[in-house]
């Protein structure tokens, strides 16, 4: 009997740590560490506010990159064969944006992504459907991505991880 009023209080104390701990669980905009050690804001619900009237949750992630960038970066006029383009990335945690994160090509034409897709996962992010760009989160052979663009169109890119750091848009002229 002594030893069961020992485990009500105990147990008391437990929920009651418990219920504490994770008190804050609902709080989605909480600061996180992301890959590179860099606190940012995550939000798991991208809903509008319910008095809005708006939902946002299918919304496409708009292009990050001006018609002035685009025009500025890489263009490869590659004749008949559309040309190519290399993308490099950094192959450390810490993200770097890529270089030639703007760029112009030919349809017809390749992007080549160059780092480590384990630490900085590629996704497509806004622009055209469908996008060539794949959904790629292992490392490839020589940190090598060869990616074909084989139609007009605007074709935005990001790094799962770091999507305000690491960002990018591909624009294929006929």
């Amino acid at each position: 009997m002594r030893s069961s009023k020992l485990l009500l209080p105990s147990s008391i104390a437990f929920a009651f740590l418990l219920l504490i701990a994770c008190g804050d669980d609902d709080d989605t905009s909480a600061p996180s560490n992301d890959a590179g050690g860099a606190e940012t804001t995550s939000t798991v619900d991208r809903a509008a506010p319910e008095d809005s009237g708006l939902d946002t949750r299918d919304a496409k992630p708009e292009l990050r990159c001006t018609q002035a960038e685009i025009d500025q970066g890489d263009f490869t006029d590659g004749g008949t064969d559309g040309g190519s383009v290399e993308i490099v990335f950094n192959t450390g945690a810490n993200p770097l944006q890529y270089t030639n994160n703007c760029v112009k090509l030919r349809a017809g034409g390749k992007v080549t992504f160059r780092g480590s897709f384990k630490q900085h996962p590629l996704e497509p992010a806004g622009g055209d459907e469908p996008s060539p760009i794949p959904t790629v989160d292992k490392d490839q052979p020589n940190n090598t991505l060869v990616v074909d663009f084989p139609n007009a169109g605007t074709f935005g890119f990001q790094c799962t991880y770091h999507p305000l750091a690491m960002f990018g848009v591909i624009q294929v002229v006929p």
